[in-house]
């Protein structure tokens, strides 16, 4: 199984796309800083690095200047995430922020060499944002229910 390093600090985007990669067929790993993304690089088998530029402390362009110095971590391919297409180095994939979760699979599975992956977790492949809701239980009280209030 390719294994992808997701490196961003936001801690919503890095579950949302670790999620989605993860039903993809991908081994996830996460680091919210470029400190553990550098730990992570050096001591697991990464297919791909998918890095945040922007990140406090050690950013995403120091993460990428320092795997450039190094032999085994300059082959590892990388795809930045940026809100500034500007800032994206140009020799690296780039995707611009908000991040297509669809868009970057594709692009990884260009990078990988992947067609379309065939299920390997336990979640099926659905689009889940065109399923109709489950109705509420006893537990949960539907958001809004009747017409709306008249003003």
């Amino acid at each position: 199984m390719k294994t992808i390093l997701l490196a961003d600090d936001d801690d919503d985007l890095r579950a949302e796309l670790g999620w989605c990669l993860r039903i993809a067929g991908y081994a996830v790993l996460m680091a919210r800083d470029g400190l553990q993304a550098l730990d992570a690089l050096r001591t697991e088998a990464i297919s791909v690095l998918v890095l945040d530029l922007k990140m406090p402390g050690v950013s995403g362009l120091d993460v990428i200047g320092e795997m450039r110095t190094d032999p085994k971590l300059s082959r590892i391919p990388t795809v930045v995430l940026t809100g500034y297409a500007a800032d994206a180095p140009r020799d690296l994939a780039a995707l611009k922020k908000p991040v297509n979760p669809d868009q970057l699979l594709a692009v990884i599975r260009g990078i990988l060499g992947d067609g379309v992956r065939k299920r390997t977790g336990p979640f099926p492949i659905k689009n889940y944002a065109q399923e109709t809701p489950p109705p509420a239980t006893d537990a949960e009280e539907p958001i809004a229910s009747g017409p709306a209030p008249e003003r």
